[in-house]
């Protein structure tokens, strides 16, 4: 940070207990707000391109949150598991194998559910 001053003549003065506290407020608006208002203005242009903010109003934040980033806290039921996978390569619903992996999911805690679908996936959300 030191090729952008953070305020006029900031450049060459030092930092001293004195001005510790306004140095201090200016590096966080700078690294939280004005240092990155230009690539937040790209992302928030290319965003509106895709899902415009008047169409997005319909939703509630919940709904926009739950639609843009998946489900958070991924939770399955064995019926789930066994109405919504596809068994292949020889294995059926009723092999020994696949009925291990539905109970093993089942009991898994949410990290190990969200670690679980980021290996299978890529991601870590539904």
């Amino acid at each position: 940070f030191a090729a952008h001053p953070l305020h006029a003549g900031g450049e060459d003065e030092l930092l001293t207990l004195d001005n510790a506290e306004d140095y201090v407020r200016l590096m966080s608006e700078h690294i939280l707000q004005s240092g990155v208002a230009a690539q937040l203005d790209a992302f928030r242009a290319g965003f509106c391109k895709v899902f415009p903010m008047d169409r997005l109003s319909i939703f509630t934040p919940e709904e926009a949150l739950l639609m843009l980033c998946g489900e958070q806290d991924p939770n399955w039921t064995r019926d789930e598991l066994m109405t919504y996978t596809s068994t292949k390569h020889g294995y059926t619903h009723d092999s020994n194998a696949f009925l291990d992996l539905v109970e093993v999911l089942i009991e898994m805690e949410t990290d190990e559910r969200k670690a679980f679908l980021q290996f299978a996936t890529g991601c870590p959300t539904l």
